[in-house]
């Protein structure tokens, strides 16, 4: 149960991450890869709030991550910083 909780905003967080890809990759490459690995996080996160559901506890959908990073992911203010990084570096900053 604690596990599945922690993992959506973790998985969130990669569809935050493959959807910025797929907005600001120069990359047809990365954008590929992006939109297929957005597929399956989306895929998890609806499996996992199932799984959730069907035991009575509905899932906290909020911000993607919390507040610090689990186990290497980033945190909130690096998500959103996404925004931010520039087109010819978004492709390093991402594949990091």
């Amino acid at each position: 149960m604690q596990f599945l909780q922690q993992m959506i905003p973790h998985h969130q967080q990669a569809i935050m991450l493959t959807t910025a890809a797929l907005n600001r990759s120069p990359s047809a490459a990365v954008r590929e890869f992006a939109e297929q690995e957005r597929q399956r996080q989306v895929a998890e996160v609806q499996q996992m709030s199932d799984w959730l559901f069907s035991i009575g506890i509905t899932p906290d959908l909020g911000a993607p991550g919390g507040a610090h990073a689990h186990g290497g992911g980033m945190t909130q203010k690096d998500v959103e910083d996404l925004a931010t990084w520039p087109e010819p570096d978004f492709d390093a900053r991402f594949t990091d």
